[in-house]
């Protein structure tokens, strides 16, 4: 099984996750689905490419919390032309 570089540098084990979610930057929002995800983070598919280090608003259902909670983008990979995966870190784990 291929192991993706970044999974080592998580400070918590990830869980699996799914249904939609809103990431808000400086050019709009993106739209995309939720992957895995804890306390600290997530990952998920979306149709537009983030920039490494951006902080954005993320909203999901998948939160315990009402309205979105900041994050930063941790990576973003290209998967086909138009599909990219995602890792945030919350600025403030739940």
């Amino acid at each position: 099984m291929d192991q993706e570089p970044w999974a080592v540098q998580r400070k918590e084990d990830r869980t699996p996750a799914r249904g939609s979610v809103m990431i808000s930057n400086d050019s709009g929002f993106v739209s995309g689905l939720v992957t895995n995800m804890s306390s600290s983070g997530l990952c998920a598919y979306v149709q537009e490419t983030l920039c490494d280090g951006d902080e954005v608003s993320v909203y999901s259902k998948n939160f315990n919390t009402k309205g979105p909670r900041v994050a930063r983008v941790k990576w973003c990979s290209k998967l086909t032309e138009d599909l990219y995966k995602v890792g945030l870190y919350f600025n403030h784990p739940e």
